[in-house]
């Protein structure tokens, strides 16, 4: 359930300039129930083939409440501009849920000469789990920036400035916590005895991931930049252009009666070069940009795995160079877009962060550096005329090194490394101080790739056809430990096809304000599982089991839009 409510006004007192005020307010409300019921699922190969059975008892309760108001006043003359911008934005969230799992998880038999052949052969491991939660949430920040630009030397130049205020108040409550019992362990023992007559001592109940917290942090935040333009034309009648400038941001948060300030800033800049071509024409763009970036903390990355706060966390940086190239030109008589990049961005001061579910949990400390490097490469254009289809692909890695993950391996006396649940002797004569080095981020995705082609029926262009195709490779993910080092495993590939056809309406009646379209859609066409995240079972050995949550299959679409 939600309500969306917005607005935006203009008024102009003199109709002309230089005088413009605007005004902008939106207003949501979401709330969301999720009730699950039972679940199946496979996974596994060949040599292995698992099956994970869950039925549910509970429910989740998700809701948003959010406000948001600007107000802006733009003062215009012929080189000059000159635009204060005043907003405020308010957000009360809560998050409540107890899911209680009963699961199963049985290993299938795999004979092909079997007659029970995808059934339950031996079970590997029968438990529950109860996850539960009441968090609250309530954030306010107030910011004024005031910006202007003035161009000059007869438009050779043009020069950017700005300063903007803000302050934050956030006011965070969090009761969450989960049991997990998977060989019951937490049934009554006779050394309980509680009630007889010589108790024995109490077991007590230990609950995984417990946070009890009560969070305000108030901050305050100045920003400020400069940035001038230059353009001017060469002997061979080359455009060139130049973009430098400065940016500064000072943050202070305020937690727990201490102020914690800092002060970062550096420099951005931006060289392109445009020659023309033969027949004196600008058809390609040459770009050199290079820059260090800071991106100070939020309250989520102060937020430690326990819900405590760490306000003294410092920003991350960034240090950004990027080679480009804009290419316009014709193909099969029709006008087509090329556009490519190389990049390469050195990172430090970063805040790792592990992913649970669709949540990110800051480790809340600059305890890493690591570095990305890729290249992008796009072109657009009219592959039939008029319609516009478009194909990207992109390579990147992305890579971390955390200083203080060095841990420990203790090895049997076999000499291989003792992981609980998978090695039989579990008894070291051994150990080593492993550092793990680089690991790949969360966002190391090595190749994307994706298409969108559109068509229309000959002679009668009211009807269109569209199909997309996306597909990349596998993300990095690990189990529910919070030890960043063993986030090395990878999803599979990301696949999928999608197909739609529509029809224009009205188009025979030309005089008619009126105009629709019908379309159906289908999405996933092919019914690939695409793997989003993982759900962690654990057996009575001690092993984990990563069992695949799938992205939705199949779905086909029908929507019909109509204009008077």
């Amino acid at each position: 359930r939600y309500v969306d409510v917005q607005s935006y006004a203009t008024w102009d007192p003199d109709g002309y300039g230089p005088w413009e005020f605007e005004a902008l307010g939106i207003y949501g409300q979401n709330q969301y129930r999720f009730l699950p019921v039972r679940r199946e699922s496979n996974a596994g190969n060949i040599n292995e083939a698992l099956r994970l059975t869950i039925y549910f008892d509970g429910q989740e309760k998700t809701a948003y409440q959010t406000g948001f108001g600007a107000f802006g006043a733009n003062y215009k003359t012929e080189n000059h501009r000159i635009r204060w911008i005043t907003s405020a934005f308010q957000t009360a969230e809560s998050e409540t849920f107890d899911i209680l799992g009963a699961y199963w998880l049985d290993e299938l038999e795999r004979d092909l000469g079997s007659d029970e052949l995808g059934e339950a052969a031996v079970s590997r491991g029968v438990g529950a789990f109860l996850n539960h939660a009441r968090n609250r949430l309530y954030a306010t920040v107030i910011s004024s920036a005031l910006k202007g630009s003035s161009a000059w030397g007869q438009d050779k130049g043009f020069f950017e400035w700005g300063v903007k205020w803000q302050a934050e108040s956030i006011e965070d409550h969090l009761s969450e916590w989960s049991l997990v019992d998977s060989a019951g362990f937490i049934t009554p023992h006779p050394q309980d005895s509680i009630g007889y007559i010589n108790e024995g001592p109490e077991q007590a109940i230990e609950l995984d991931d417990v946070i009890r917290a009560t969070n305000r942090v108030e901050t305050q935040r100045v920003q400020a930049f400069v940035q001038n333009s230059w353009r001017w034309t060469d002997a061979r009648e080359g455009d060139w252009e130049i973009n430098a400038g400065l940016r500064g941001h000072l943050w202070a948060p305020e937690f727990s009666d201490t102020v914690y300030t800092s002060l970062v800033g550096g420099p951005r800049g931006h060289i392109s070069y445009t020659p023309k071509d033969r027949e004196g024409q600008p058809s390609t763009v040459y770009n050199f940009a290079a820059g260090v970036y800071w991106q100070p903390p939020f309250y989520r990355e102060m937020r430690r795995f326990d819900g405590t706060v760490n306000a003294a966390v410092k920003a991350q940086r960034a240090t950004h160079f990027v080679l480009g190239m804009d290419r316009i030109f014709e193909m099969y008589g029709r006008p087509f877009k090329m556009v490519g990049e190389l990049y390469y961005k050195d990172l430090d001061f970063l805040i790792p962060y592990e992913i649970e579910n669709v949540r990110q949990r800051y480790y809340a400390r600059n305890n890493s550096s690591g570095y990305a490097a890729g290249a992008d490469f796009m072109l657009n254009g009219e592959f039939i005329d008029g319609i516009q289809s478009w194909f990207r692909m992109s390579v990147m890695k992305t890579e971390e090194d955390l200083n203080d993950d060095a841990y420990w391996q203790s090895y049997n006396s076999q000499g291989q490394p003792i992981i609980q649940g998978y090695t039989l002797d579990n008894t070291p004569v051994d150990s080593a101080l492993i550092a793990p080095g680089f690991i790949p981020r969360q966002t190391d995705q090595r190749f994307n790739m994706s298409l969108l082609f559109q068509d229309e029926m000959p002679r009668n262009d009211a009807y269109k056809v569209l199909v997309s195709l996306y597909f990349g490779t596998g993300l990095p993910f690990g189990p529910p430990s919070f030890e960043r080092y063993k986030d090395i495993l990878r999803t599979p590939t990301y696949r999928r096809v999608d197909i739609g056809f529509s029809r224009e309406l009205f188009l025979d009646q030309e005089d008619s304000d009126r105009n629709g379209f019908i379309s159906l859609e289908i999405f996933n066409i092919l019914g690939i599982r695409n793997t989003i995240n993982h759900t962690w079972i654990e057996d009575v050995n001690g092993r984990l089991y990563a069992i695949p949550n799938y992205l939705t299959n199949r779905r086909v679409n029908l929507k019909i839009g109509l204009n008077f």
